[in-house]
């Protein structure tokens, strides 16, 4: 699987070093048929009739069981200064992000799974994503040590009512 970074503006996160890190924590088969994860500056622009902000698109080849995953980092700019410089918090949407698109693709590409309606797949695929995250941080930021910062984001979030 190629990680194709188009990114111009947010090239000083260290998305591609987190993605190498963090891909073997997971099983190979759920990467089957992913050509390339695309990392972009700007973010996907949903149709008319959806709303909200979007960090990652699932983008099927037609045709083939193969697929894409597009994550976008232009909100980035926007976050407060504590946020931004903060690994965890990246690590955090990155392997939600992720894990939520690498979940369309085992419903719609591999067909493993029944596809569900559209909104219970979206839920389903969001629980998919923070489950990933939970593996993910047992492994690579143990909770006596981090916990402190997690909180702290925890709270900026609040703050700006992110969560």
């Amino acid at each position: 699987m190629k990680i194709d970074d188009k990114r111009i503006t947010t090239l000083y996160l260290p998305v591609i070093d987190i993605i190498n890190e963090v891909i073997p924590h997971f099983k190979k088969q759920h990467f089957v048929g992913i050509r390339k994860i695309a990392l972009f500056d700007s973010k996907y622009r949903k149709g008319p009739n959806e709303s909200g902000i979007s960090m990652g698109r699932y983008c099927a080849v037609p045709g083939t069981k193969t697929a894409d995953i597009e994550m976008y980092f232009e909100f980035y700019d926007i976050l407060p200064l504590e946020l931004k410089t903060s690994k965890l918090y990246l690590t955090y949407l990155v392997v939600s992000t992720l894990m939520h698109e690498v979940y369309h693709h085992i419903i719609r590409g591999q067909h493993r799974l029944r596809q569900p309606k559209a909104k219970k797949e979206e839920m389903q695929a969001d629980r998919w994503g923070d489950g990933a995250v939970g593996h993910i941080f047992n492994k690579l930021y143990p909770r006596e040590q981090y916990e402190p910062e997690w909180k702290k984001i925890q709270d900026i979030l609040r703050d700006i009512n992110q969560i």
